[in-house]
């Protein structure tokens, strides 16, 4: 790909030098060629047309479209050619798509006898003063909205923490990468669902015209996002340059609209066709909604706690996605309403998934509570929509409950990522198992965990797979090296396939038997590095709390002094806590400031976890609070009595040093 990046005025030149070898006018600048002018005399020259800029006289941007609208059809009627989807308006407003579809026309038009000396003498005289930095739209782009070091240093951060960029390494790769735009793909599939959108993605441009379009596709789902600024959605010329103002300005704004504003997607329920149900919806339903990632965490988190997680699976394939062909739903409602709901098990059509879909819409708007918020049928089915009716649902069925336990999904996640975390195979800012899985499939991961388990130093396997293969192979050299214990549990040992398909249930299955397996070893041989683990008393770290009731008792009496009222610490379940509202009150009190906006009556989980974010968002501002509790707030949000201990016990000793380094200053 290095022979594909040119740089942009060369491109520029390369364009001049071949119009004006047709010699029928001179350019005097790009704004002769983004009005369609030049080209549409060109095509008229040629073919003896009447000119097409005729058709739509006029300077405005509009008119421009307007006669590039004309020229386009008439080029693909004429000729059996495409001009890679861009539109009137992505050539007008884009230099680079205006490049790389002015050479594509001139590909297909004839050259008439022509005066080598005259366009020489003109190519001097017209290309050596045209440049895209002349243009004023195109000189505020270069000059302004510069992102200061500071700024970029964030925006490193921000990549690294999306996984783009690997910690500890500079931007220089993604940089290089977005001239291609693979990069800015590859970002933007970590933040957007709109990047199935996507069709076609050339991984291995070769020419301009691959890469500008793969710009242009990329940019034209961040058109769509109205939270996004629009200052740089029509530079594919200057990223396809290189050019690292514009780079880091269209990145800094990604980051702002999905760090602020979290991931936007709109679901549209459709009108009904009928006019006496149109009227009877009109008043009282909302036909759209906006779905964030954040409030998908939280369908997943509830759906988590109905022990049907592992249902939930989305992809292109609609056979596989249970979000949006309902078999998800309808799980839902057979779990919440005890009532079986008529449904394709294994629909392999649109007409089924929309068939699940009514049936469940069906169902639902039967009952009162839904009558106003949900339509009663819909005529396509979508996956955003599926997302919306589990919003729903949640919001209206799931209710604040008292007896919520930890689902034993939760309890062996959290276990395992804990001891991989202390045998030191992944990183602290791990959080959920669901990150883990592609290191399992193609066997990395458990490949090297069974060589730590068992010090086999004769273990082999491929540390870098770069086919399917070699994949599978791992994981069946780490099936063979487990089968030769008897101490190891065979159920999972034996789904390669199963495991290189992503199948959440075996892979965490096999993780499970595989710490079994290790905490075995480590009490018969002793294993050094092992981090043995007790089913209960090690579930959070808690500073020697549970060893010694006396430090519960003086930690129950310090929140009572703060005033706080039925402050109870003891049991496995603290449901006074649940809420947040005691974390938030503690926090108020210990920083002596008032948390804003406090849901002091919350109805669902999505609410008690707002209120626990909030105490968590002043404590990390205020002292140097540990980053392991930031991935405990579902078990606040679940009373578990040991976290919240652990939290307190924590918040005490914060205000104690702070106290002190306030002494000390002095």
């Amino acid at each position: 790909m290095n022979n594909v990046l040119n740089k942009l005025q060369n491109e520029i030149d390369s364009l001049l030098e071949e119009v004006n070898s047709y010699n029928i006018i001179e350019i005097k600048s790009l704004d002769d060629l983004r009005s369609g002018v030049i080209i549409s005399k060109l095509i008229s020259n040629s073919h003896h047309k009447p000119d097409l800029l005729t058709i739509s006289p006029g300077s405005t941007r509009e008119n421009y479209k307007a006669r590039w609208s004309l020229i386009l059809k008439y080029m693909e009627l004429t000729f059996p050619c495409s001009f890679l989807d861009f539109t009137p308006g992505e050539i007008v407003e884009d230099l680079g798509v205006l490049i790389v579809v002015c050479k594509y026309i001139l590909k297909y038009l004839k050259n008439p006898k022509k005066n080598p000396m005259t366009s020489m003498s003109m190519i001097r005289n017209s290309v050596l003063s045209v440049s895209y930095q002349n243009l004023p739209s195109q000189t505020k782009i270069l000059t302004e909205d510069f992102i200061e070091d500071d700024q970029k240093a964030c925006i490193h951060k921000w990549l690294q923490e999306l996984k783009i960029v690997p910690p500890g390494v500079f931007c220089h790769e993604f940089l290089y990468k977005v001239r291609s735009g693979v990069s800015l793909f590859e970002l933007l599939k970590k933040l957007d669902d709109g990047y199935r959108k996507i069709k076609d993605f050339n991984f291995d441009p070769e020419t301009m015209a691959d890469c500008v379009r793969n710009i242009n596709k990329v940019l034209r789902v961040l058109r769509v996002n109205h939270n996004m600024n629009k200052r740089f959605l029509f530079t594919s010329g200057f990223l396809y340059e290189g050019n690292q103002n514009v780079i880091y300005g269209l990145v800094n704004d990604m980051m702002m609209c999905y760090t602020n504003q979290s991931v936007y997607e709109s679901f549209h329920f459709q009108t009904p066709t009928n006019k006496l149900l149109n009227l009877s919806l009109k008043s009282c339903f909302n036909p759209r909604k906006t779905i964030s990632v954040l409030m998908k965490n939280n369908i997943i988190e509830w759906i988590s706690s109905l022990g049907l997680l592992h249902l939930i699976y989305v992809s292109d394939d609609i056979k596989k996605n249970t979000v949006k062909n309902a078999v998800l739903h309808c799980k839902v409602i057979e779990k919440l309403f005890k009532y079986c709901v008529e449904y394709v098990k294994s629909p392999r059509t649109e007409s089924h998934c929309l068939g699940n879909i009514n049936s469940v819409l069906g169902f639902l708007t039967q009952k009162a509570v839904f009558k106003n918020n949900l339509p009663r049928s819909v005529t396509t089915a979508t996956e955003e929509f599926g997302w919306g009716v589990l919003w729903e649902i949640m919001n209206t069925c799931h209710e604040f409950k008292d007896t919520c336990e930890i689902s034993s999904f939760k309890e062996v996640e959290v276990k395992i990522l804990r001891w991989l975390k202390n045998i030191g195979l992944i990183e602290d800012y791990v959080t959920s198992i669901f990150e883990l899985v592609p290191y399992c499939q193609n066997g990395i991961l458990l490949c090297r965990l069974a060589s730590a388990l068992t010090k086999n130093k004769d273990f082999e396997f491929y540390d870098s797979p770069c086919t399917d293969n070699e994949s599978i192979l791992n994981l069946k050299f780490l099936s063979k090296l487990l089968q030769q214990d008897e101490k190891m549990n065979p159920r999972n040992l034996r789904k390669e396939f199963e495991i290189f398909r992503g199948e959440l249930a075996v892979i965490l299955g096999l993780l499970e038997d595989m710490y079994e397996y290790g905490k075995n070893l480590a009490r018969e041989k002793h294993v050094k590095g092992f981090c043995k683990l007790k089913k209960e008393e090690n579930w959070i770290q808690p500073g020697g709390i549970e060893k010694n009731m006396q430090k519960t008792y003086d930690i129950e009496a310090w929140v009572q002094a703060l005033g706080i009222r039925n402050s109870e610490l003891k049991g496995q379940m603290l449901k006074d806590y649940k809420s947040g509202v005691k974390i938030c009150q503690i926090v108020e009190k210990v920083l002596g400031v008032k948390i804003v906006g406090i849901n002091y009556c919350p109805k669902t989980n999505a609410d008690a976890l707002d209120n626990v974010r909030k105490a968590f968002d002043l404590l990390y501002e205020r002292y140097d609070f540990p980053t392991k509790y930031k991935y405990y707030d579902d078990l606040i949000v679940q009373g578990d009595g040991k976290t919240i201990r652990s939290l307190i016990a924590e918040i005490q000793k914060q205000k104690v040093l702070s106290e002190q380094e306030i002494e000390e200053e002095i």
